[in-house]
Parts: C-alpha cells; sequence; structure tokens
C-alpha cells in the first residue's frame, strides 16, 4: 500500500465515521482490507479506491466493518449495570412506577451491551413487580455487527458469569453440533431492537426519541475533540432531563463544555436546560485554525485516478468560514459545462455530514455535476456570482446566518430569476411549515433530510427529484425565450396579433407551433399541446383569478362531489383553485402525496387562505359541504356508503399503491367502484388530476370517466411536472385537458350543466 493510498483511507474513516486510525497502523489497515479487496475481485488498493469513489453509498458500510475494533463481552464495565440497578432504576421508579423505560446502546457492536442492559432493566422490573415497560434500542456503525446482534447467536462461555437462573430465563442452550452455543430467548429479544447508526451522521433518529440513559462506550478513543463535542450535543437531542450518558472508563468529556456533570465512573448526568448555552459555549472554546493536509491528499489521488476533493478529506476546516467549493478558484468565473445530459448542482446546508451525503448521491456516475457548496446563502451567492449554468439548487430550511426560507424569498425577487430550488427538509412540524412556505415562494419540491441509514433506499428518488427540477428548470427558461420573441413579435405586428387574440385560425396556429418547435426537445419527454398556445398571455403560468369568486348554486352542492389530486407542484396549485370557491360548495375530497407531518399542516395552510372549511381528513367522518378534506400523509384515504346512506370517509393503513400512500389511484378507484354500482345515484362527480410525477390517478380517473364523472387534467404548460395529468391524457382519462386557472370555472360549468 503507497503512503498516499493509506492516507486517503486514514480520511475517509474519519471524514465518514470520524474514527481515527493512527499513522503506525498501516500495516493493520493493508491487512484488513486485504480480504475485503478478495471478496470484490480486485486486485490492489488503487483498484479498491477506484471501487469505493463507484460505489460510495454501497462500499462505506463494508469499508467501516473492516477498519473498527470490536472488543466487548456481556456486562463489560460491571459497575455501570450495578449503577442502573441500584442507583438510577429505583430512583427513576420513584417519579412513576408505570412509566416506559427506554434506553440506547449506541455503539453496540455484537448486541452484548444491548442485551445487558435489557436483561438488567428485566430482572429489575421482575424483582420489584412492575409491568415489563421497556425498549432497548442497539446501534452501531458496522453493518456486520448488527446482524449478528439480530442473530442473538453467542458461545456458551461468554454467559458463564450470569447467575445460572439469568441464563435459563434469557437463553437457550444449543444441542448437538450448535451444543457449545446459546441464543437469545424471544421474551429478551422482544425488547431490543437494532439498526445500523452512523453516529458522524445527525440527526440518529427519524422521529423524536427520547431515552432515559444512553450508553456509548469505548467509542469517544477513535474521536477527536471536535467530533466528541459535536456527538455529545447531537446525543442531548435524545435524552430525557436528568437522564444519563455512559462512556467507556478510559474516557471523559470533562474538558468539553456540556450540559452534562459527572456523577461517578464515567456516568454523566444530563441537565437539559442548559444545553443552549452549554453549545455555544462549546462552539466558541473549539479550534477552528487548523490547517489540514487535504489539498495534497486530493493531488496525490489524481496519481490513481481518484478524485477526492479538499471538503471530503478535511475534516478540520470550519464550515462556516470555508467554502468546500472545486470550482470558485482565485476569484476568478467558471464555466459550467450545460448539457442535456449533465445537472449541475449548488448544495446550500449548514451540515457537513448532509453535503458528504448528498454528494454521495449525486454522482457523476448519475450525470450530476457538483458546482459547489455553500454552508450558508451568503456564500451561495458568491458561488451563484461566480457560476455560470446551475441547474438546480439543494437548499437547507434552517441555517444559522439566514434561513433557507429568508434566503428562497430573496431569490424570488430578482429580477433574473434563478435555478429551481428543491428544498432539504426534516419531517418535523417546524419544518414542514417553513417548507410548505418554501413551495408558495416557488420552490419545485422538498427531499427529506438523508439519514446515513437509509441512504441506499433513498438514493434513487433524491436524483430524481433534482433531475426533474433541472428539467422544470431548462423548459421555463425556453419558455422565457419565447415570451420575449412573442414580446418583439406583438411590438412589429399587432394586427397579427389581435387577429391571435380573437380567432384560432389554421394560419395562426401554424406560425405559433413553427415559434414554438424547438420546446419539443427529446431529451424532456415532454408533448407540447401547441393548440393551447396561440396566445401571448397564454404564456403566463396562470391567470390570477383569486378576485374571480366562484359560487354555486344550492342543488349542485347538495348533489355532487369534487375530487382532486396531485403530486409535485400540487401545494399551490391546489391552493389556487380551491381558494377561488366560496364558502358554499361541494365537499371537497385532496390527494396530495405528501408525509404525515406535512397534511395536518397543509391543510391549516388552505383553511387560513380559503373561504371554505379545510381540515386533514378523519376516519369514520361523514362527507359535509362546504368542507375540503385532505388525506392524510402515511395513509390511504377512500369513500365509503354506510347502510344509512350517508357517505363517510375511511382512512386506514392499506399498503401503499403505485409506491405511495396516500395515493390518488385509491381514491379515485373507491369512487369509480361506489359509482358503478349505482350507489349515491344523484351525486354528480368532477375529478381533476393536477401536476406531478409519475402516473398516479391516471388509471383511477379513467374509471371515474367509464363510470359518467366528469374528468379534468392540467395541462402541461401550467404543470410544475407534466407526469401524472399526461399519463391521464394519453390513456383516455381526462375530458378535457386545461391550464391550472380555467380548472375552477370549469368545474362549475360542467357540474351546473349536468344539474
Amino acid at each position: 500500500m503507497h503512503d498516499y493510498e493509506f492516507k486517503i483511507f486514514q480520511e475517509l474513516l474519519k471524514v465518514l465515521a470520524g474514527i481515527l486510525i493512527k499513522d503506525d497502523q498501516k500495516l493493520m489497515v493493508e491487512t484488513r482490507l486485504q480480504k475485503r479487496i478478495l471478496e470484490v475481485n480486485l486486485k490492489n488498493y488503487g483498484e479498491y479506491l477506484k471501487y469505493i469513489q463507484k460505489y460510495t453509498a454501497k462500499e462505506i458500510p463494508f469499508l467501516i466493518s473492516a477498519l473498527t475494533t470490536h472488543t466487548t463481552h456481556f456486562f463489560r464495565e460491571k459497575e455501570h449495570f450495578n449503577y442502573l440497578e441500584n442507583k438510577f432504576l429505583p430512583n427513576l421508579m420513584s417519579k412513576d412506577s408505570r412509566r416506559y423505560i427506554q434506553m440506547w446502546s449506541a455503539a453496540c457492536s455484537s448486541g452484548e451491551e444491548a442485551y445487558s442492559m435489557a436483561i438488567t432493566v428485566m430482572e429489575y422490573l421482575r424483582q420489584n413487580n412492575f409491568p415489563k415497560m421497556v425498549k432497548i434500542i442497539g446501534s452501531d456503525v458496522d453493518i456486520k455487527m448488527i446482524q449478528i446482534a439480530k442473530e442473538g447467536v453467542y458461545r456458551n462461555d461468554q454467559i458463564k458469569e450470569m447467575a445460572p437462573a439469568v441464563q435459563k430465563r434469557y437463553f437457550t442452550l444449543g444441542s448437538a453440533e450448535i451444543s457449545d452455543y446459546v441464543r437469545v430467548k424471544n421474551s429478551l429479544r422482544e425488547v431490543v431492537d437494532f439498526h445500523r447508526k452512523n453516529l458522524f451522521a445527525p440527526p440518529y433518529f427519524r422521529e423524536q426519541r427520547q431515552f432515559d440513559a444512553i450508553f456509548i462506550r469505548n467509542v469517544f478513543i477513535y474521536f477527536d475533540k471536535k467530533t466528541i463535542k459535536d456527538i455529545v450535543m447531537e446525543l442531548t437531542k435524545n435524552l430525557t432531563p436528568d437522564g444519563i450518558l455512559v462512556i467507556g472508563h478510559t474516557e471523559n468529556i470533562i474538558d468539553i463544555v456540556s450540559p452534562f456533570k459527572l456523577l461517578f465512573n464515567s456516568i454523566y448526568y444530563f441537565k437539559s436546560q442548559s444545553s443552549k448555552e452549554a453549545n455555544e459555549q462549546s462552539n466558541a472554546q473549539m479550534d477552528t485554525g487548523k490547517e489540514s493536509s487535504a489539498k495534497k491528499i486530493e493531488k496525490e489521488t489524481n496519481a490513481v485516478g481518484i478524485t477526492v476533493s479538499a471538503d471530503k478529506v478535511s475534516a478540520d476546516t470550519d464550515a462556516d468560514t470555508v467554502i468546500p467549493v472545486e470550482n470558485v478558484i482565485n476569484n476568478n468565473v467558471v464555466d459550467v459545462p450545460s448539457t442535456n445530459d449533465i445537472v449541475n448542482v449548488m448544495i446550500v446546508d449548514d451540515s457537513p455530514t448532509v453535503r458528504m451525503m448528498l454528494k454521495r448521491v449525486l454522482t457523476k456516475e448519475y450525470n450530476f455535476n457538483i458546482v459547489g457548496e455553500a454552508p450558508n446563502p451568503l456564500y451561495a451567492d458568491k458561488i451563484l456570482e461566480k457560476n455560470r449554468g446551475i441547474d438546480v439548487i439543494t437548499l437547507d430550511i434552517n441555517m444559522n446566518q439566514k434561513d433557507g426560507i429568508t434566503y428562497l424569498s430573496e431569490l424570488s425577487k430578482r429580477k433574473e430569476g434563478h435555478p429551481p430550488v428543491v428544498m432539504i427538509s426534516s419531517i418535523s412540524q417546524e419544518d414542514a411549515v417553513g417548507t410548505l412556505r418554501a413551495f408558495e415562494l416557488g420552490a419545485f419540491d422538498y427531499i427529506e433530510k438523508p439519514d446515513a441509514d437509509r441512504l441506499p433506499e433513498i438514493s434513487e428518488h433524491i436524483r430524481m427529484i433534482v433531475r426533474e427540477a433541472a428539467l422544470s428548470g431548462k423548459i421555463k427558461k425556453n419558455r422565457g425565450i419565447e415570451n420575449a420573441k412573442l414580446d418583439s413579435n406583438s411590438t412589429t405586428n399587432s394586427t397579427t396579433n389581435s387577429t391571435t387574440n380573437s380567432t384560432t385560425n389554421s394560419t395562426t396556429n401554424s406560425t405559433t407551433n413553427s415559434k414554438l418547435n424547438f420546446i419539443s426537445d427529446k431529451s424532456t419527454n415532454f408533448n407540447i399541446n401547441r393548440k393551447m398556445f396561440s396566445t401571448k398571455s397564454s404564456f403566463l403560468i396562470q391567470e390570477n383569478k383569486k378576485d374571480q369568486q366562484i359560487t354555486f348554486e344550492q342543488t349542485v352542492v347538495d348533489n355532487s362531489i369534487i375530487l382532486i389530486g396531485a403530486s409535485t407542484g400540487g401545494v399551490v396549485a391546489i391552493k389556487e383553485i380551491i381558494e377561488t370557491f366560496s364558502s358554499n360548495t361541494p365537499p371537497i375530497l385532496i390527494v396530495q402525496h405528501i408525509p404525515a407531518t406535512f397534511s395536518k399542516v397543509f391543510a391549516d395552510r388552505l383553511s387560513d387562505v380559503c373561504k371554505i372549511k379545510v381540515r386533514e381528513a378523519i376516519d369514520g367522518e361523514e362527507l359535509k359541504n362546504s368542507i375540503a378534506y385532505v388525506a392524510p400523509g402515511g395513509k390511504q384515504l377512500k369513500l365509503i356508503e354506510k347502510s344509512s346512506g350517508g357517505l363517510f370517509l375511511n382512512v386506514n393503513s392499506d399498503p401503499p399503491v403505485n409506491k405511495h400512500q396516500p395515493s390518488v389511484d385509491y381514491l379515485f378507484s373507491s369512487v369509480a367502484a361506489l359509482k358503478e354500482k349505482n350507489k349515491f345515484k344523484f351525486k354528480k362527480i368532477v375529478a381533476a388530476i393536477l401536476t406531478g410525477m409519475g402516473a398516479d390517478g391516471a388509471k383511477g380517473l379513467l374509471m371515474l370517466r367509464n363510470a359518467g364523472s366528469i374528468t379534468l387534467a392540467q395541462d402541461e404548460y401550467s404543470s410544475v411536472v407534466y407526469g401524472m395529468p399526461k399519463v391521464a391524457k394519453e390513456i383516455g382519462a381526462a375530458m378535457e385537458v386545461l391550464k391550472l386557472g380555467d380548472i375552477a370555472p370549469a368545474i362549475k360549468q360542467f357540474l351546473h350543466k349536468t344539474h
């Protein structure tokens, strides 16, 4: 192994997992990686580095597994478990004898520590006649160790120090050829869950988890001071007030300013109210003046054809003071290559971990080019000034110096425009509000903040969103050019324009078609319906008809139902439609592809700006006039009729349809089925499928049309993404294809015509 190859592996482990490999451990690295190199049929370490670069998301867990050390056994450092049993648990249960106990083994290795914690708690609860209400989470960065932990199979001699009664209660002895082994019983296994988690890649849990105790023992010896501080402060988010943090006997966090107070023997007490202050003090104390060897390593890696940029190999630089951007060099303006195939992306996020994970997904292998990274909007502006041809911006919502919503608002006011923006959002109530506000400001879509454990399964979704955003930007840019052409044409030929505005004769249509031919780029997979664009005004994405109030006759209100389905771009499109309705309308059922936390916020937001009531659908609720019901995220919504004759909402946990939950097809098909069975025979149904990726809703819309309902689809020009309505049009599901601004008036027109 060459010295520069060893340096790369050192830096990779430091950046990806926070693990420090000492300079004198080169032989260890060589020996451990040789086995992995043989497993993937490679010849040398240089080839393996190229392999890692090509298959980053897939290979990194195996690299970490090969180079991490695991030394553990049941009830290791017994004093910690004695403290749980004799001090911590009695104090905890004295406050609430029926509480649900949750603990986390954050570096569980092959599972012995997590099972030891579970046995300690279960024995205490059993001996004191408390209900068995306990959950232990075990996690480790090594995927192989997690697999061993889940199996729960160990050698006999590993449990020999336990009391015979404890062995019998929690382990099953092997027989015959496996007589030297034991297996964890189901009674113990059911209270312990194992997951792969990287302590260097927060947040650690998608949902809010609060633990009474966190064990993170014999891990900090591998990390530098800054990494330890970052992990410790991140752990405070997952500890209950007065919870405890347990580290290894050879470790300490005394020299790190934090909201923890030492009790004894490396057990620390958490005071949650001081966490913010401690974090600020700790940040102030951290040394950010280190100079890394990143540039040298970057240069050396070129010799073997590996591109490891400075920001990837440097964990010492301060993200708030350094712009880790390869294309901003010596204050020169860089021309970024722009083709139909390559998507140029700028990442704006104050988390180095999130930036790193996005770069892991948006690679050249998939035709992405990371133009630059910025830890905050101030640096993002510098990158925009110095780089041309950026196709997409990924933008974090929560950043220190300026939040993403404020920055997006500023971008939206710029005359020169800006690239499409994809928001990076966590699934939280606070971020839900921010994300919906971002949509109103013109954000294309959002991506859930990447989780290291789920990165392989969500990578393609992230790439799809970013590709679609880039495509929408190119189409929008072409339309802007065409608008300018039409403006010029209107100046020189007002007669032709006036004729075009009043008629749609074949001559005018052919002229318009010739002007729009360049938009039909095969690489876009978009088919423009040119007949709808015979006037200059039709190039507006949507007409502002909010002041034009849509009213319905009472007969229509009492005998109609409106259905709406949408995905990308739907948050704004749905709002544009229903805010034009008066307070007295037929009931409206809405499916918007949206996560659970967002749907309630979305409904509340609509209710604030619309004259009708809008709320998240509740299972068993009867359908009523003048209310719009939004399908809950993570659930399915359908309409059912009870024997009493009334129509009711059914919210359930049926599996995803077309990978969506809620699904537009699921709702539409349920209504079509009732319609075909002659149920609610006097009810008139109008259904509209709006902007969105994929094909969800198209089949359901066709079923509705075949059952005698009125079916509408949004046109391509006013759609953010022309996917769902395009498929609906192609299969003959849509009776009419309309601009967004024409859909609400059309709903009224069709419903009144049929009554």
